[in-house]
């Protein structure tokens, strides 16, 4: 009786220990692969098989970048496509949106990530935002019905965007249920408004559509380090997506050094380090993070 039941008490231990760990599919920016060519001074093909041997299958881009065919042709997956989208006129994104979605479906992305427009100044940014919250429900639905999932970010850069808010963050995903959280780790550090990444996760649910990893300087958001080894949570990050069962891809975001190919792998070394590290937060009760239309 005792063996059968040290039996079962393994048994449980190895199921336990199995959900503590995930793998991911990575993918990076189509502007880091043009800085690792011209660094290695070497051809598409060449850093892509390289990209590949680090772990590499998938790029991010701008809907209109010139190199997207030349990317999937070399075999890489297009994983994520974003633009600056229309929103406030509640048409649905207008002619940038459909060309946005018609170069996803084209190329077989599973996500478009919308940047809807800047605040303007003196405006009454409460009719804006609700102006632009019935625009981004509306392209999400379209880009619904064709198969692709629309996210928003944090947006850091462009400090007049209701998304570098995560005020803002949060009401657009209550706002609009068809839209995701691209959950991107530095974006609102880098904004310098003092909004929690973990906060906005937490506040995203079970909608995480895709994940942008990148680490910033303690004593400068504005400064780039490679993963792990700044200011960003993103050791807490992994923990509470694999806690919650994320089963998407992980984008590695602004690589760092006279080699990024080299900082790509230290990041994604990193990535794999902490998910496949036990957790202690065995009972957790939050519903799993789950990707709405898987690739």
């Amino acid at each position: 009786m005792r063996g059968n039941v040290s039996r079962a008490i393994c048994l449980v231990a190895v199921l336990v220990m199995k959900t503590a760990f995930a793998d991911y599919s990575y993918s990076v920016f189509a502007w880091d692969i043009r800085k690792i060519m011209k660094q290695r001074g070497a051809s598409v093909e060449q850093v892509v098989e390289l990209l590949k041997d680090a772990g590499v299958t998938g790029f991010d881009a701008s809907y209109e970048d010139p190199q997207i065919p030349e990317l999937v042709a070399c075999g890489l997956k297009a994983v994520n496509f974003f633009g600056k989208v229309p929103c406030r006129d509640r048409s649905g994104g207008g002619e940038i949106g459909e060309a946005l979605l018609a170069t996803a479906v084209r190329y077989g992305a599973k996500r478009v990530m919308v940047f809807p427009e800047d605040f303007v100044d003196g405006e009454d940014r409460e009719r804006a935002f609700e102006a632009m919250a019935v625009g981004l429900e509306a392209f999400a639905r379209k880009s619904a019905a064709a198969g692709v999932q629309t996210t928003i970010e944090g947006f850091g850069a462009g400090l007049k965007n209701p998304c570098s808010h995560g005020l803002y963050l949060k009401r657009f995903l209550k706002a609009c249920p068809h839209v995701a959280l691209a959950l991107d780790s530095g974006n609102l550090y880098y904004a310098g408004r003092g909004d929690d990444i973990l906060d906005v996760m937490e506040a995203a649910g079970d909608r995480i559509g895709h994940v942008h990893l990148k680490d910033q300087a303690h004593d400068n958001p504005r400064s780039f380090v490679t993963l792990g080894t700044g200011a960003v949570p993103n050791r807490e990050i992994l923990r509470r997506l694999v806690v919650r069962g994320y089963k998407g891809w992980i984008t590695i975001e602004n690589p760092v050094g006279d080699d990024l190919l080299a900082d790509v792998r230290r990041q994604i070394a990193f990535v794999r380090s902490v998910t496949r590290e036990p957790l202690t937060e065995t009972h957790d009760r939050r519903p799993p993070v789950t990707n709405r239309l898987q690739d």
